[in-house]
């Protein structure tokens, strides 16, 4: 790769795309880019991660073809792709579900907000993110995605388990759980229970991290 600035503009096309047939055009481009020569991964070292970021925004046919080509890097090229894990991780983290609860406490702050204003009190504006059943569902979806990718490098090479510990992807999971538990209830979120079938305490293979899962507060959930 010659031009690392050309390359980049993959990156800031993917980023602003909002159909999935451009945004899949160039994860393919950046595939076929990576098979072609393994060093010029290795050249664009930060990009991936960059577009992790906006995988939220994207459907589960780019979700895929992203993690597949995070398999690439370990699979054929050897490699522990940690700045792509731990993105990965940040992804396990976040829950639009939790911003949703906060949207409504903020609709119903401005409600009192704005009855105090018009007794003599002053109002301020406040943000509003407005997230849709569809959007949580669509990172219920990437999650499991990830879970099941997180899964097969486990498969690959039983030293992953001390890299999702460092990196932080055992917490991440562990955050999973405590959602779950608290979510079984909850039929709003019922796209989530999904999510617990691929986790570690029900895989097959949890003699691979089963003590450090445990360690990190992962059990009690396994009860159930």
């Amino acid at each position: 790769m010659r031009n690392l600035q050309a390359f980049q503009v993959l990156q800031s096309v993917f980023t602003k795309s909002t159909t999935p047939f451009l945004s899949g055009v160039i994860l393919d481009a950046i595939s076929s880019i990576f098979k072609a020569e393994h060093s010029n991964y290795f050249i664009a070292d930060s990009v991936l991660p960059q577009m992790a970021e906006k995988l939220i925004t994207k459907n589960s046919e780019v979700h895929s073809k992203f993690l597949e080509i995070v398999e690439f890097i370990v699979f054929q090229l050897q490699f522990t792709p940690c700045k792509e894990l731990i993105a990965i991780s940040r992804i396990l983290k976040n829950d639009l579900s939790e911003v949703n609860c906060t949207t409504a406490n903020q609709k119903e702050g401005r409600k009192e907000s704005t009855s105090s204003s018009r007794a003599g009190g002053s109002n301020r504006n406040s943000v509003v993110i407005n997230v849709t059943q569809v959007d949580i569902e669509n990172e219920t979806r990437l999650k499991l995605l990830c879970v099941k990718m997180l899964l097969n490098l486990a498969k690959h090479n039983v030293l992953f388990k001390d890299v999702f510990r460092e990196i932080g992807i055992l917490e991440a999971l562990v955050t999973c759980l405590h959602r779950f538990g608290s979510d079984t209830q909850d039929t709003n979120h019922r796209h989530r229970k999904r999510l617990i079938g691929v986790l570690p305490h029900r895989n097959h293979n949890i003699g691979l991290f089963s003590s450090r899962f445990r360690n990190k507060g992962g059990g009690w959930i396994g009860c159930d």
